[in-house]
C-alpha cells in the first residue's frame, strides 16, 4: 500500500456503487420522461398545424400523397425533413430510393428540434398568407363585379 492511500473501506466502496447506480436510474428515468415530453409536443404542433397543412402542401413526385420539404436546408437530401398532408414526417429516399420514408415523432425529435420544426412551420404558413390576400382580395372585388353586372343584364 502506498503511503497516501487511504485504507479501503468495504462499506464506503458499497456506498458509492448503489449511488451510482441510484443516479443512473435517475438520469435514465429523466432523459425518458423529457423524451415522451418532446413526443407529446411535437403531437401537439402537428395537431395545431393539421388545419392549414392542405394550403402549404404541393405534388410531389414519387410521394402517395401530397408533401412539402419542411426543411430543406440540409446539406445531405437524406437529411431533409419533408412533412406529409396527413401530418405524418417523412425523409425521401433513406431506405427506399425515390421513395418517401415515414418517420416515428421519437425519430424527428432525435433528428431535428421542436423549435426548427414550428419555424419551418410558420414560416411557411406565412408565406401562404402572404401570397394568397392579394389574389383572393382581386377575386372578391371582380366576383362583387360580375355579381353587379348580372344583375344590370336581368333587368
Amino acid at each position: 500500500m502506498r503511503r497516501n492511500d487511504k485504507k479501503p473501506d468495504p462499506a464506503e466502496l458499497g456506498k458509492l456503487a448503489l449511488a451510482a447506480k441510484a443516479a443512473d436510474d435517475r438520469q435514465g428515468s429523466a432523459f425518458e420522461a423529457e423524451r415522451g415530453a418532446e413526443i407529446e409536443v411535437l403531437e401537439k404542433v402537428i395537431e395545431l398545424a393539421r388545419p392549414g397543412l392542405p394550403s402549404i402542401m404541393n405534388a410531389t413526385p414519387g410521394f402517395p400523397t401530397k408533401a412539402v420539404e419542411l426543411l430543406p436546408d440540409a446539406a445531405c437530401q437524406d437529411d431533409r425533413l419533408w412533412i406529409l398532408e396527413d401530418g405524418a414526417f417523412a425523409q425521401w429516399g433513406v431506405f427506399t430510393p425515390g421513395q418517401p420514408y415515414r418517420l416515428a415523432l421519437a425519430d424527428v425529435c432525435d433528428g431535428w428540434s421542436i423549435a426548427a420544426v414550428v419555424n419551418a412551420l410558420a414560416m411557411l404558413f406565412r408565406k401562404q398568407i402572404i401570397g394568397r390576400t392579394a389574389p383572393a382580395i382581386e377575386a372578391e372585388a371582380r366576383a362583387a363585379k360580375l355579381t353587379a353586372i348580372a344583375k344590370l343584364l336581368e333587368e
